[in-house]
């Protein structure tokens, strides 16, 4: 009896001391957040949600990101608080960033390499961008960006040009919280790319003929979302698409060819709405499956009137 205790002792030892080794194996294995947390060097760019404007000039003075350096553990939420964190207000840095000095409790500002001046926003869709942003970071995650606007904003409406009020906050800043799942660097070691987006039709306000800006930005890495491209005829029905679902929401206007292009699309199933102009009428596809890393294509729409 004794001999046969000792042997069940001696079974469940070796099976405890094996599930605690399997464990720390598992965990060794785990890659921190893809090495995130590593020395990176970075590239920002720069494209548009449009919305129906001739033009949408942005004054961009600079762009940095707050690096988070601490040594907490990299398995816990430290990309910022609750609040969604694809589309800002001027006001959704969760810090406070005390008294907006270089650094603080929660990370260091790095400055980025950037152009200043403006920026035309409405050239750069239907898959266009520019690099409007490099630098070299620190190790640490990246959990925030900063925007400094300057007051030379403007929009273009039927050939006329009305200036872009900023609603006055310290220095101007607008925030973006940024995630992991926001950043490229699956392909290069220490290379970081992210895509700025820039909501045009939710970023301008009109009131009694004047004209306000409150920038709306979303990140995204192309790796975790997705595209989808296509056509729509005839030019002359002046289309505006609309991709959308219950969680996500994006335009296009397509080009003097019909075809258009939407990027940044978190995955998931999509119903797609192209709306005619001047007597055409609206057309509807759905169940269009979104993937990350890929570009649907979509088939060509004819309108009729």
């Amino acid at each position: 009896m004794k001999n046969i205790k000792k042997t069940i002792f001696r079974f469940g030892f070796i099976a405890i001391t094996l599930s605690v080794l399997i464990i720390a194996c598992k965990k060794n294995n785990i890659a921190p957040l893809n090495n995130l947390s590593g020395p990176k060097n970075v590239s920002l760019y720069l494209t548009d949600d449009p919305c129906q404007y001739d033009s949408v000039l942005v004054d961009l003075n600079y762009i940095e990101l707050k690096i988070d350096t601490s040594t907490r553990d990299r398995n816990e939420n430290q990309f910022g608080d609750d609040v969604d964190h694809h589309e800002n207000s001027w006001n959704d840095e969760d810090d406070h960033d005390e008294d907006h000095q270089h650094f603080d409790k929660n990370g260091i500002w790095d400055t980025l390499n950037i152009k200043p001046g403006l920026y035309d926003i409405e050239q750069l869709r239907n898959g266009n961008q520019v690099k409007v942003a490099t630098g070299n970071l620190p190790a640490g995650i990246i959990t925030q960006m900063r925007l400094s606007l300057g007051t030379n904003n403007y929009v273009v409406i039927s050939g006329v040009k009305h200036t872009l009020n900023l609603f006055h906050t310290y220095d101007n800043y607008n925030y973006v919280n940024i995630h992991g799942e926001d950043q490229d660097n699956r392909y290069t070691p220490g290379q970081t790319s992210m895509w700025l987006d820039l909501n045009i039709c939710k970023s301008i306000l009109e009131f009694h003929n004047t004209y306000y800006f409150y920038p709306f930005f979303r990140i995204f890495a192309m790796s975790t979302t997705g595209s989808v491209t296509g056509k729509v005829l005839p030019h002359s029905a002046q289309p505006y698409v609309t991709v959308w679902n219950a969680t996500d929401t994006a335009s296009a206007l397509p080009d003097i060819n019909g075809t258009f292009k939407i990027r940044g699309l978190s995955v998931g199933t999509y119903n797609v709405v192209y709306n005619g102009s001047f007597g055409y009428n609206d057309t509807t596809i759905n169940n269009i499956d979104v993937t990350a890393g890929t570009t649907t294509q979509l088939p060509t729409i004819t309108l009729h009137r």
